[in-house]
């Protein structure tokens, strides 16, 4: 259903098992969240079973982009969303509900990482012959870009003498 946070009993059990960190690390990772996450709010990448599922990683997608328009917002108080309503009912102890604001080095780390973003996402629009972005509801998108084909070489070798 779009919009909504679901998880199958899978990728909810990864989520469920995973607990704050408060010495975890921050990274930026562009795509598919364009936003810092830490790393003890995924589960380790060689068990990520959310990216092999359609909606559990349109759904995770959904609740990092809430959190990050949290951030941008600069409210204190949690969404009132129904998506951020289901996760926290789903999967309550995830770490990210415990870094609902910003110091000033994560915040940097933020907004670098929405430069970066944009960067590439202008750099697919302007390098393929295809670019199209599909809405997948409550803030999710996918996108699909085919490079452009190598132009042909207009130089002709000349001919070896026989």
């Amino acid at each position: 259903m779009p919009g909504s946070f679901t998880l199958c009993p899978e990728c909810a059990a990864q989520f469920q098992a995973l607990r704050f960190d408060p010495k975890a690390v921050v990274h930026s990772v562009l795509m598919p969240y364009g936003s810092i996450v830490w790393d003890d709010e995924l589960p380790p990448m060689d068990q990520r079973q959310f990216l092999h599922h359609k909606e559990c990683n349109f759904s995770m997608i959904r609740l990092m982009g809430l959190r990050k328009q949290l951030w941008l917002s600069g409210r204190k108080t949690e969404p009132d969303q129904e998506v951020w309503q289901q996760a926290r009912a789903l999967i309550p102890n995830w770490p990210g509900f415990q870094r609902l604001t910003l110091n000033r080095q994560e915040w940097e780390s933020l907004q670098f990482c929405l430069e970066e973003t944009e960067e590439l996402m202008d750099d697919f629009r302007q390098s393929s012959s295809v670019f199209s972005v599909t809405d997948e509801g409550g803030g999710a998108a996918s996108f699909k870009a085919y490079p452009k084909p190598p132009a042909a070489d207009c130089q002709t070798k000349p001919a070896k003498p026989s």
